[in-house]
C-alpha cells in the first residue's frame, strides 16, 4: 500500500523511539497524586479497564495497526519541525521554546495535516518515493480518525486536563471541519495532476467474469513455482484461490473472510419451489458473529450455491483447499474430543477445534491473516498476471460479487442481504430467510428465474472407493461423536456437538464435490500440480473423470429440454400479448389521425358554409328582381338549419384471422388457457365513432364462430382493433388499468402526451406498480413519468404538517407517517423501498426534513427491537419520559425542533441516553 510509509527523519530529529517514551508511560495510566483518597486509585483501574477495552476494539475492526502507523507519522513529523524551527531560531538569533506533541490539539493536527497533504506517497514495503504524487482524501480522513481516538482515549491523562484545548473534539473545531471540507473539495484537482485514476482506469474498481476466470485458474495450475519451492507454494495458492472466490461468491470483507473459523462452516438445504416442490438445494453456509460492521456479536450468515462455472466455484474452491490441507500437506485432521484439563475448559470442555481458522497462514492455525499480508497475495497475484491497475484489494470480490449478482437479475434487497448491507428499517433484524435469488444470481444463473439453476456436475455420481479415500477420518469422528455421546460416557448433553455434526455433514458433501468438479477440471488441465497427487493420479479417477463429459452433456440437454417446454406457455403468451399490443398500438395510431381528419373537414365544411351564406345574403340584397332575391334568401336559410356531422369517415366492417384468447392474457401475472388455442376464430369488429368504446378488454371484440381456421397474422399486421384506453382530452378524464382499476388521467397526466411506444411502457410499468402499492395509495398521488427509467415517481412535495401552521407533528404522527402514511398517501417507508432516494429529487428541504424525522424513525425501531416491546410500547415510553412541550424544563424537550437537534448532536449519543433509561422504565 502506498500510504503506509511515515515521512523521511532528517538529521538530527529525535526518534520515535525516545519520543514516544513519555507517551507508553501516559499509556499506562494517570499517574495517581500522593493522596489520601480512594478514588485516586479507582479512577487509575478504571482508565485501564479503558485502554484494554479500547485496544481490543481497535484489534475486532482492524484499525489497530493504522491507527499505530498515523500515531507514528505525527510523532515522527512533529520531531522532525521542532527541530527545523530550533535551526530557524538559532539561525536568526531567536530565543527557542519547544512544543511537545502532547497532548494533541486540533492546531497541532492542523499543521501536521498540511504536511501531509503535501507530502509524497511511498511505496508500501520498498518505501520508494512516488513521484508526483500526494495523499488522498481517504488518508487525511484516516488520519484525523486516529489522533481523535488517541486525544479521546487519553482525555484524563494529567497533561490533557491541564490543557483546555486538548479537551475539544478535533472535528468540533472550525479549523479541522473546513481543513477536511477543502481537502475533498480538492480530490478531483489531486487526482488529475497525478493522472492515477485515469491511468488505472476510473472503471476498473474490480474484476471483469473473464479476469476472475483468469486469475482463479493462474492460483490453480501454479505456473510460475519457484524451482524447488515444493508443496506448500501451491497449497497456499490454494488458499488464496478460496480465499478469493469466497469474497465474489458472498460479497464478503476481507476481513470477514480472513476471520473464518473451521467451525464456522456448514452445508444447509435449501427449499426451491421453482425446481419443483420438494425440491432442495445444497448451500455453503458461513456463521459469523464477529466483523467489521458486527461488534455486538450478532449472527449474520453468508451463503453461496455451486457455481455453474467450475472455475470459479466457491464450494469447489473451498473443497480443493481443504483436499490440500489434509492430503496434500498431510496434516491431521482436527482433535474433536473436549478437554477437560484445560484451564480455559467449562462445563463443556475445551473444544480447541473451535479456534482453528479455515484460511490461516503457515504453521499458525489459530491466528488469522493479518491484512498487510492478505494485501500482498492479492497485489502479487494481480501484477503478475497484468491486473494491477485493478483498484480494489481486499474488497475486490465483494464489489464483484454485488454487480454480477444485480446484472444477472438479482434485486438490490437481495442483493444487500447476500452482503450483509444495512436494509432500512427493523425487518432485517427478524428475516432469517436467505436471499436465493442474489445466490442464483451470484452463481452464474437468471436471478429472475430460479428455475435456470441446474449445475450439471451435481449428475456425475463418483465410484465409492475414490469417495472412500478422501477426508478418510470422517466416518470415525461420527462413530467417536456417537460413542462421547452415549450414555457411558459424557451422556447426550456433555458430549454433544452440534457444530461437529454440522461440519462432519459438510465434508462429506465436499468430498462428493470434490470429485464431481476435479473429473472436470482434470479434462481441462490435467497439469495442475493438485492432480499429482492421490486419488486424482490414480487409474480409476482418470476414467471417471474421461466418462464426465458425455454425462454432463446429456444432463445439460436434457434440463435445457424441460426448460424449453416449461417456458412454451410463457412464449405463446408473450408472442400473443405482442401481437395485441402491436394491433392497439396501430389502432390508436389510425384512430388519432381519423380524429384529426375529422376535426380538420369540420373545419372546412364549416368555413365554406359561412362564406357561401355570405355570398347569397350579399347577391340577395343588391338583386332587383323579387324571385331571384326570394331564392336566395331561402338557399341561405336552409343552409342555417345544416350542421356538418361531426364525424366524417367511418371504418369499413374488418374480418381479420385473429386466435381467441382466454381474457387472462390480458394480466400478465394470470397463466393463459392454452386449450383456447386448439381452434381458431374469426373477430369482426366495427368501429363506431359515436359510441364511447368501453375499456374492458374482453368486450372489445364480438367472437363469431367459424369452421374455417385461417392463418395467423403476422407479427407487424396492421390489424385493427379497438383500443383499451379512450382517446381523453382533458386531465379529468378516465382510463382503466390492464388490472381493471379506474384513474384520472390527473393522477399520471404523462399518458396524455406520450407517443404509442411510451404509453404501451407506462401501462406496464403502472401494472408493476399496483402488484407492490394498493390502487387507493396510489390514487392519492400525482406521478411523473421518467423516460430514462421507464417508471412512475410519484410527486412529493412536503412532509405531512398539522394544519395549524405554529404546530409541529408528534412523534405518533411522524411514526404514522413512516409506517402507514397520512390521509391515505404513501407512506415514507414504502416510498424508500419502491424508490429509493429517488422521491426527495435532490431537493434540499425535503432531504434535510427527511434526515431530521429519520432521527426519530430510527429511536422508535431501537427501542421496538427491545425485547417485549413494540412501537406502541416505545411512544407510551417517550411520551411518559420524554414529553415534549413547550412548558417542559429541559430545552430539548420544549419543542420538536429542539429534540430532534438534540437527537442530532455529535459530543454524545442521545439516542443512547434514551435506550439506556428505557432500561428503567416500567410499562402501565
Amino acid at each position: 500500500m502506498p500510504d503506509n510509509s511515515p515521512p523521511d527523519i532528517p538529521p538530527g530529529a529525535m526518534p520515535f523511539e525516545e519520543l514516544s517514551m513519555p507517551l507508553i508511560a501516559s499509556a499506562k495510566g494517570v499517574e495517581a497524586e500522593h493522596s489520601n483518597d480512594g478514588m485516586d486509585e479507582i479512577r487509575r483501574e478504571a482508565y485501564e479497564i479503558t485502554q484494554e477495552l479500547q485496544q481490543e476494539y481497535q484489534t475486532n475492526r482492524g484499525t489497530k495497526k493504522a491507527y499505530q502507523r498515523h500515531l507514528k507519522n505525527y510523532h515522527t513529523w512533529w520531531a522532525s519541525d521542532q527541530t527545523r524551527r530550533q535551526s530557524e531560531s538559532e539561525a536568526q538569533k531567536r530565543p527557542f521554546k519547544p512544543v511537545a506533541a502532547q497532548p494533541i490539539t486540533a492546531d497541532k493536527v492542523l499543521l501536521f495535516l498540511k504536511a501531509e497533504m503535501n507530502r509524497q506517497k511511498k511505496r508500501g514495503g520498498s518505501g520508494e518515493v512516488l513521484a508526483n504524487t500526494k495523499l488522498g482524501i481517504s488518508s487525511i480522513k484516516q488520519t484525523i480518525t486516529a489522533l481523535e481516538h488517541y486525544r479521546l482515549t487519553h482525555m484524563d491523562d494529567s497533561e490533557y486536563k491541564a490543557c483546555p484545548d486538548s479537551q475539544i473534539s478535533l472535528r468540533n473545531t472550525y479549523k479541522i471541519q473546513e481543513f477536511e471540507r477543502v481537502a475533498q473539495a480538492m480530490e478531483p484537482k489531486r487526482q488529475a495532476q497525478t493522472q492515477e485514476a485515469k491511468a488505472k482506469g476510473r472503471l476498473a474498481q474490480t474484476l471483469t467474469t473473464e479476469q476472475l476466470i483468469f486469475m482463479s485458474k493462474d492460483l490453480l495450475l501454479d505456473p510460475r513455482a519457484p524451482k524447488g519451492s515444493g508443496k506448500s507454494h501451491f497449497h497456499y495458492l490454494l488458499r488464496d484461490r478460496g480465499m478469493l472466490l469466497f469474497t465474489t461468491a458472498m460479497a464478503l470483507r476481507g476481513d470477514d473472510v480472513r476471520n473464518i473459523l473451521l467451525s464456522d462452516l456448514s452445508v444447509r438445504d435449501v427449499e426451491m419451489p421453482d425446481l419443483g416442490l420438494d425440491r432442495k438445494v445444497k448451500a455453503l453456509t458461513i456463521i459469523s458473529t464477529k466483523s467489521k460492521t458486527n461488534t455486538t456479536g450478532r449472527v449474520d450468515l453468508h451463503t453461496s450455491f455451486r457455481h455453474w462455472n467450475v472455475n470459479i466455484c466457491s464450494i469447489s474452491a473451498l473443497a480443493f483447499y481443504l483436499f490440500s490441507e489434509y492430503h496434500v500437506m498431510n496434516k491431521s485432521s482436527p482433535d474433536f474430543t473436549p478437554d477437560f484439563e484445560n484451564p480455559e475448559a467449562t462445563e463443556y470442555g475445551y473444544r480447541e477445534w473451535y479456534d482453528l481458522v479455515l484460511f490461516h497462514p503457515a504453521d499458525s492455525p489459530k491466528t488469522p491473516m493479518t491484512l498487510e499480508n492478505h494485501i500482498q497475495h492479492i497485489n502479487d497475484e494481480k501484477d503478475a498476471i497484468g491486473l494491477g491497475h485493478v483498484k480494489k484489494v481486499t474488497h475486490i470480490g465483494r464489489l464483484y460479487g454485488a454487480t454480477t449478482a444485480i446484472a444477472n437479475g438479482a434485486t438490490t434487497d437481495s442483493v444487500r442481504a447476500l452482503g450483509l448491507w444495512s436494509q432500512p428499517g427493523a425487518f432485517d433484524v427478524y428475516n432469517r430467510t436467505l436471499p436465493t435469488d442474489a445466490m442464483v444470481a451470484a452463481a452464474g444463473f437468471n436471478g429472475r428465474q430460479l428455475n435456470s439453476y441446474f449445475v450439471s456436475r451435481d449428475v456425475l455420481d463418483p465410484p465409492e472407493n475414490l469417495m472412500a479415500q478422501i477426508f478418510p477420518w470422517i466416518e470415525q469422528e461420527e462413530q467417536a461423536l456417537s460413542l462421547r455421546m452415549s450414555p457411558g460416557q459424557l451422556g447426550p448433553d456433555i458430549g454433544c456437538d452440534g457444530t461437529l455434526l454440522e461440519f462432519l455433514s459438510l465434508m462429506k458433501y465436499l468430498r462428493r464435490v470434490l470429485l464431481q468438479d476435479a473429473a472436470v477440471l482434470y479434462q481441462q488441465h490435467s497439469n495442475a500440480p493438485v492432480f499429482r497427487y492421490s486419488p486424482f493420479s490414480s487409474e480409476e479417477f482418470q476414467q471417471f473423470s474421461s466418462s464426465a463429459t458425455n454425462s454432463i452433456q446429456q444432463s445439460e440437454n436434457l434440463f435445457q429440454k424441460k426448460i424449453d417446454a416449461a417456458e412454451l406457455p410463457d412464449r405463446l403468451t408473450n408472442t400473443f400479448k405482442e401481437m395485441f399490443t402491436a394491433s392497439t398500438a396501430k389502432q390508436i395510431e389510425i384512430h388519432q389521425s381519423v380524429e384529426a381528419l375529422n376535426s380538420q373537414l369540420t373545419s372546412d365544411v364549416s368555413m365554406q358554409r359561412n362564406a357561401l351564406h355570405s355570398s347569397l345574403m350579399v347577391h340577395a340584397t343588391s338583386s332587383d328582381s323579387t324571385l331571384k332575391r326570394k331564392a336566395l334568401q331561402d338557399i341561405a336559410q336552409s343552409l342555417d338549419t345544416y350542421h356538418p356531422p361531426s364525424k366524417f369517415p367511418r371504418l369499413a366492417d374488418v374480418t381479420v384471422p385473429v386466435p381467441q384468447i382466454d381474457p387472462a392474457l390480458i394480466d400478465p401475472m394470470l397463466q393463459p388457457n392454452l386449450s383456447a388455442l386448439e381452434a381458431a376464430r374469426v373477430v369482426q369488429s366495427s368501429y363506431q365513432p359515436a359510441t364511447p368504446v368501453p375499456p374492458s378488454f374482453p368486450s372489445l371484440v364480438a367472437v363469431v364462430a367459424t369452421n374455417q381456421t385461417p392463418a395467423m397474422p403476422p407479427h407487424n399486421s396492421s390489424t385493427i382493433l379497438p383500443t383499451a384506453l379512450p382517446i381523453a382530452n382533458t386531465l379529468d378524464s378516465t382510463f382503466v388499468s390492464g388490472t381493471g382499476n379506474v384513474y384520472v388521467y390527473r393522477t399520471f397526466p404523462s399518458l396524455l402526451t406520450a407517443n404509442i411506444q411510451q404509453q404501451v411502457n407506462q401501462m406496464k410499468a403502472l401494472n408493476d406498480l399496483e402488484r407492490k402499492i394498493k390502487p387507493e395509495k396510489i390514487k392519492c398521488h400525482t406521478f411523473e413519468w421518467i423516460d430514462s427509467a421507464e417508471e412512475w415517481l410519484p410527486e412529493f412535495e412536503t412532509f405531512w404538517k398539522p394544519k395549524n401552521p405554529h404546530q409541529a407533528p408528534t412523534l405518533e404522527e411522524i411514526w404514522k407517517e413512516y409506517t402507514e402514511g397520512m390521509g391515505g398517501r404513501l407512506s415514507i417507508e414504502e416510498l424508500n423501498k419502491q424508490w429509493g432516494a429517488r422521491w426527495k429529487r435532490n431537493r434540499g428541504a425535503i432531504k434535510v426534513e427527511s434526515a431530521r424525522r429519520s432521527k426519530v424513525v430510527r429511536l422508535i425501531q431501537k427501542l421496538s427491537n427491545k425485547p417485549e416491546w413494540d412501537a406502541q410500547k416505545a411512544l407510551q415510553f417517550l411520551r411518559a419520559e420524554f414529553n415534549i412541550s413547550p412548558g417542559s424544563a429541559n430545552v430539548h424537550l420544549k419543542s420538536l425542533r429542539n429534540f430532534i437537534e438534540w437527537l442530532q448532536k455529535k459530543e454524545f449519543s442521545a439516542e443512547e441516553l434514551i435506550v439506556a433509561a428505557s432500561a428503567l422504565y416500567t410499562h402501565s
